[in-house]
């Protein structure tokens, strides 16, 4: 017999994701329309950093994607989450011959 306390709180972090996931897309919204920077990392951070797990990725292979993907996604169609790490991570390193030699 399953215990209630496991869909409570189950539906806890669903509230709790759709709060981070409206407090991202307000921070994306202000940072769209007055182009500072400045609060988009403090706000990321304070939020926990919070972006979409995709279980097996490489952390490389997700920076590639993240950076080339998301600024391109408009706030109604994508996870917020998407965009504010794009905006807040370093993009990888493009490759180049020498360090794509010898699997560098």
């Amino acid at each position: 017999m399953e215990e209630i306390t496991d869909d409570i709180t189950d539906g806890t972090a669903l509230a709790d994701e759709r709060d981070v996931d409206e407090r991202l897309r307000a921070v994306l919204t202000r940072y769209r329309r007055t182009g500072e920077t400045a609060e988009l990392p403090l706000s990321y951070e304070g939020l926990g950093r919070p972006r979409v797990e995709v279980p097996g990725l490489a952390e490389d292979v997700r920076a590639a994607i993240v950076h080339a993907y998301a600024p391109r996604c408009t706030a109604a169609t994508s996870d917020p989450r998407w965009q504010v790490e794009a905006l807040c991570t370093e993009p990888p390193r493009r490759p180049t011959p020498s360090n794509c030699a010898a699997g560098r």
